[in-house]
């Protein structure tokens, strides 16, 4: 196992591939090949291509020699703008609404709680009152069903052992035995 210089994370050494970065070329693993390649092709390259780049620059990668930090950040900034304050709140609000249409999120109101309707709502508590109710079911079955598990073979070495003394059959078990 070997760690993958731009991502950090452990793989096989079958599985690493030569990357031409930045006109660097490095032995990286193929899933990082893959994004590399990704941004490389595409003048405008997808958001989550450009989240992966951001996150890889934020990990610390003890293994990265200098010369990838160097293009990984070139690269960077090729496609993620600096934020600063002449940037309108506009356009960081337009950034962060199609990030969220690009992963299907639901657009969440101020307070952080998603938009649901009323109806939604009662209906989300009447499913969850119902899955309470079945699960409240469940543990009791569990528990007779151990109950029984447990208690039917005790039951039947009793049962066994009323029929053993009550026949006689100990009677005449001992007595053979006291032949031989």
């Amino acid at each position: 196992m070997s760690v993958c210089p731009v991502c950090g994370c452990k793989t096989d050494e079958l599985d690493f591939v030569l990357c031409t970065i930045e006109k660097n070329e490095e032995m990286v693993c193929s899933f990082c090949e893959k994004q590399i390649k990704k941004l490389y092709s595409d003048s405008t390259p997808a958001t989550a291509q450009v989240r992966w780049l951001s996150s890889v620059l934020e990990k610390e990668v003890p293994s990265r020699p200098q010369n990838i930090s160097v293009a990984l950040n070139a690269m960077k900034s090729k496609f993620v703008p600096e934020t600063n304050e002449t940037v309108s709140t506009g356009a960081i609000e337009s950034q962060v609404n199609s990030i969220k249409r690009d992963v299907n999120m639901p657009i969440n109101s101020s307070n952080g709680a998603p938009n649901i309707s009323v109806d939604q709502y009662n209906n989300l508590i009447k499913r969850l009152e119902k899955l309470e109710g079945d699960f409240a079911k469940y543990k009791k079955s569990q528990l007779i069903k151990m109950i029984i598990e447990l208690g039917l073979p005790v039951l039947m070495l009793i049962l066994l052992a009323i029929i053993f003394f009550a026949s006689g059959l100990y009677e005449s078990l001992s007595q053979l035995l006291s032949i031989l």
